[in-house]
């Protein structure tokens, strides 16, 4: 057989398409300090260092918390409290200079604690069994002790009661009743909780004056 023609045909034949590859691809650089081809004529990118700071990175946490302002200017960012506790009508009696009215010990109320308030007005609260509440203040007659400002209960509509020389309020508002009295030297409030009206009506006619 005659293989030997053909056989040399064949690598005739591959060696052409390799030279023809070659040759599309461009001649191939043997010298290593020439321009390196088919690449891109672009700049490269340089990026430029940061500069370091004297000044640390600004952050959140690190301002300080603000502190109360002082509007007054004396130092004291509070309100004092106008009430001061006492452990007997003697003492609230002696600081007040006049005597706080009392309710009387047969009307079923117990006096649970003693108070002045701003040095010039008494307050005694009394307590129930069943829960009921009283707030019984006193304080030298004026105008600015009118039923309002002394009881501290605002909105009542308050009936005119007055007889004679004695000026007498009462009314009621959100379940608080209230009575205000005064005999143009002593102002008298009473305000009453967890009570009906009758027994707010007993409670007022032990207290105001008679005669």
């Amino acid at each position: 057989m005659k293989l030997k023609p053909y056989g040399a045909m064949l690598a005739s034949l591959l060696l052409a398409v390799a030279l023809a590859a070659c040759s599309a691809a461009g001649p191939i650089n043997t010298d290593p300090t020439s321009e390196p081809t088919n690449v891109p004529d672009t700049e490269p990118v340089v990026l430029s260092p940061i500069e370091p700071t004297d000044e640390p990175a600004a952050s959140p946490t690190d301002e300080p918390a603000a502190s109360p302002t002082d509007a007054s200017g004396d130092g004291q960012t509070g309100v004092p409290n106008p009430r001061t506790d006492y452990l007997s009508v003697a003492e609230l009696n002696g600081v007040l200079g006049f005597s706080a009215i009392e309710l009387d010990p047969e009307a079923g109320y117990t006096a649970a604690a003693y108070c002045a308030i701003n040095g010039n007005v008494g307050e005694i609260l009394y307590q129930a069994d069943g829960g009921a509440e009283l707030c019984l203040r006193t304080a030298r007659a004026s105008e600015d002790m009118d039923a309002e400002a002394l009881s501290g209960v605002y909105g009542v509509t308050f009936t005119d009661r007055s007889t004679g020389t004695l000026q007498v309020f009462s009314g009621e508002h959100d379940g608080t009743f209230v009575l205000w009295f005064s005999d143009g030297t002593t102002a008298c409030s009473l305000t009453a909780e967890g009570v009906s009206e009758q027994e707010f009506e007993d409670i007022c006619a032990r207290l105001l004056p008679t005669g």
